[in-house]
């Protein structure tokens, strides 16, 4: 950089590309400063033999004129070799005049920054949440307690898969090719960068893992089908290297809050009063707060900053992680004022199951098994026998002992299909009596799972005879949803089991007319019952008839329905479910949440600064188990997601430039198996009946990973001190500066 105040030269950073020879490859060139009056020279690229063209605003459609995040793209070179691509994009002249600067999202508030240009007039924007009379509330209170917390971490979480995107022609059609959450937003997302209807975008998704965030936009599909568009239609592919990936990816929102709680002295909460800071999230992180405790007094003020940092964004769930990170180190030191277990005060101001919502329009939860989750954690670490006052516990090696317990109602697992399409396809002739799905979504192994138990069980198949049709594919698919949020076992799912219904109500039709069951007088399909690929009358089980069968010389049988919103029972499903004390009538609108509990137990060596998990509890309502392999891989790897969120993850930033320091595996500070004793970690399904949710089950990707405040909480049970996280990981130097060591 020369004279940042002023204005710079610079070489841009870029975006490494690859592929087969039959493809062009572009790379994209990287600003590395907020921008103001451009002007490019693309002629030392274009004398490269091999490049195809260069392209930024001026020449095309698309293309960022306004830089405001450190990372966005000035231009990009097309080639007919990765490496030419690569030579060509470094030789590109850039010179603009750099404007202002934000970097620090405190110094971002103040009324003299600079603004960051991501918004009209302001870095921040502010919303507020009041429930009943906080004045009320304090004054009722018998002690009031003050905590400033800290700013959580901020991190690029690496998913595995690649980011990555093609791009070609064909006529005025164009096909694209990303990994991505969702081949319809592939799909949306593509048309409106090359100006297309969405009935001339193809998009197709490839497997992408899990969705653990930053997956759902397509840019590299997008860029890919603008310069594609450029050249005649042909095939275009771009692609982030690890390191550019880690360098310009969305990384993880980080939040901080000065709360203000007043308590009787039993632990009953009576005023709760915070002021919330969201780094580039639109979510400050009090939503489960509010749902989890009984608390009558509430007033949040929540403030979104904008800065010149590199994007921040979901990082496999939105705004819970940080937020918990917040309330439950909270509620710890209110615990500690009132020489209280921490445990008993959850319990203590914890919502009830059967409870409705404390604010309009007071809705039911559909299952609400926190304190089951809670109790689990509590019993299986032996917590009552280990628990003791913050600091005052020395194992015979030295160590320092700590335990805690964190949990609350997740706002995530919801149903909400409406808008979400279920597609089977059942034939008489070939593979007779087998049912195949269609996925619309993304490639996420998982998803299918689900989708495939849900049709199996509501028609009456076994697995073996249930099968994934085309997958990710926007030209056969119908619309499943985005895979986040933990939407889509209960979104999707419900479009699959309301298309699995219809096919099972006209296989029962159809079987009724067949012997044995035709000579059955006053038979119905009510009468029939199906399991194991098999459908059988329920008054005399002897009387069967496989599906197979049953299908035979029938007709290809084609069904796509719609899913339904949260409800007691799912509108028209013919199945009404209801709960033992839930007191919802039949039909009637509920939330859709999901309750999660982990207790830590932790060494924390005071010399050192190192923290061993001795071990870990993580307790899950998870409804209805529709896939129990898929639970508990979602919950194992929720357990080592959140210690290495903790204790290891962090973005570490150039104060300069924003530039993130730490851009690869080895530097990202992941823990690996020298750092987990896969020994020391267990899951637990809590399992119940959702009443709203498809075959009563939910989704639970985000609730699994959202008690990574377990750890933080533990580590201060240990030392007796809290540790100023700094934006980052919960590091040995931090824990040691917190004993005055460092």
């Amino acid at each position: 950089l020369t004279n940042p105040g002023s204005g710079y030269t610079s070489k841009p950073n870029v975006i490494l590309t690859g592929g087969t020879s039959s493809w062009w490859y572009a790379a994209r060139a990287e600003v590395t400063m907020t921008g103001g009056e451009l002007h490019l020279d693309p002629s030392p690229a274009l004398a490269v033999p091999g490049v195809k063209g260069v392209y930024w605003s001026e020449n095309t459609a698309g293309f960022v004129s306004n830089w405001t995040q450190y990372g966005m793209p000035v231009a990009a070179v097309c080639a007919e070799d990765w490496e030419i691509a690569r030579y060509a994009c470094s030789l590109i002249d850039i010179e603009w005049g750099a404007l202002p600067v934000v970097f620090d999202a405190d110094d971002a508030m103040d009324p003299g920054s600079p603004l960051s240009g991501r918004s009209a007039g302001s870095n921040f924007s502010t919303s507020t949440f009041t429930r009943g009379d906080v004045n009320v509330g304090f004054a009722e209170a018998e002690v009031t307690v003050n905590t400033d917390q800290y700013w959580s971490p901020t991190m690029q979480h690496n998913p595995l898969q690649p980011k990555i995107g093609l791009a070609h022609f064909i006529g005025d059609d164009c096909y694209a090719y990303v990994h991505n959450q969702s081949s319809m937003t592939c799909r949306a997302g593509v048309a409106s960068a090359v100006n297309l209807p969405l009935h001339k975008v193809h998009a197709q998704c490839h497997t992408c893992g899990g969705g653990h965030g930053d997956g759902g936009g397509p840019p590299q599909a997008n860029l890919a089908a603008i310069i594609s568009q450029k050249l005649d239609g042909h095939p275009v592919v771009v692609k982030l290297s690890r390191q550019d990936h880690n360098h310009i990816g969305r990384r993880q929102y980080d939040v901080r809050s000065n709360n203000k709680i007043g308590v009787k002295q039993d632990g009953t909460i009576t005023a709760w009063q915070g002021t919330w800071y969201g780094n580039g999230g639109g979510a400050t992180g009090w939503g489960a707060l509010r749902t989890t405790y009984t608390i009558p007094h509430m007033a949040n003020t929540g403030h979104t900053i904008s800065t010149n940092e590199p994007p921040r964004g979901a990082w496999r769930c939105v705004s819970d992680p940080p937020g918990a990170q917040q309330y439950d180190v909270s509620l710890d030191k209110v615990a500690t004022e009132l020489n209280m277990d921490p445990y008993q005060l959850r319990l203590k101001n914890l919502r009830g199951e059967f409870e409705p919502a404390q604010d309009s329009p007071f809705r039911y939860w559909s299952d609400n098994a926190t304190a089951q989750c809670l109790d689990k954690a509590y019993v299986e670490s032996g917590y009552a026998a280990k628990w003791h006052q913050p600091g005052t516990k020395t194992l015979t090696d030295g160590r320092l002992h700590g335990i805690a317990i964190t949990g609350h109602l997740d706002g995530h697992g919801s149903v909400g299909g409406q808008s979400r399409y279920g597609h089977l396809r059942m034939a008489g002739q070939e593979n007779a009596g087998q049912c195949i799905f269609y996925l619309g979504g993304g490639k996420v192994h998982n998803a299918a799972a689900a989708m495939q138990s849900i049709v199996a069980e509501v028609i009456g198949l076994k697995y073996t005879d249930v099968s994934l049709g085309a997958h990710a594919d926007s030209d056969i698919n119908f619309d499943t949803g985005m895979q986040a949020g933990s939407s889509h076992t209960g979104g999707a799912g419900s479009g699959f089991f309301r298309a699995a219904l219809e096919m099972r109500n006209r296989l029962f039709e159809r079987a009724i007319t067949q012997s044995p069951f035709k000579d059955i007088d006053g038979i119905t399909v009510d009468d029939l019952e199906a399991k194991n690929s098999e459908v059988f009358y329920k008054t005399d089980p002897t009387k069967k008839r496989t599906h197979a069968q049953i299908v035979s010389g029938w007709a290809p049988q084609l069904v796509v329905s719609k899913g339904w919103n949260a409800s007691g029972t799912a509108p028209g499903d013919g199945i009404q479910r209801t709960k033992p004390g839930l007191p919802v009538e039949v039909g009637e609108r509920v939330n859709v949440d999901v309750g999660a509990a982990t207790c830590v137990e932790v060494a924390v060596d005071p010399e050192t600064g190192d923290v061993e998990i001795l071990g870990m509890w993580n307790a899950i309502d998870t409804g209805y188990n529709i896939s129990a392999l898929a639970v508990k891989g979602q919950i194992g790897a929720g357990l080592e997601v959140l210690t290495g969120q903790t204790l290891c993850y962090g973005d570490v930033y150039d104060p300069l430039t924003a530039a993130v320091l730490g851009m690869s595996f080895g530097s990202y500070m992941h823990p690996t198996t020298l750092d987990l004793n896969s020994d020391n970690f267990h899951g637990y399904a809590i399992e119940n009946d959702d009443v709203a949710g498809p075959c009563g089950g939910r989704g639970i990707g985000e609730p699994c990973i959202t008690n990574a405040s377990a750890v933080t909480c533990a580590v201060y049970n240990a030392t007796g001190a809290w540790m100023d996280w700094e934006h980052g990981a919960g590091t040995a130097d931090k824990i040691l500066k917190s004993l005055g060591k460092a």
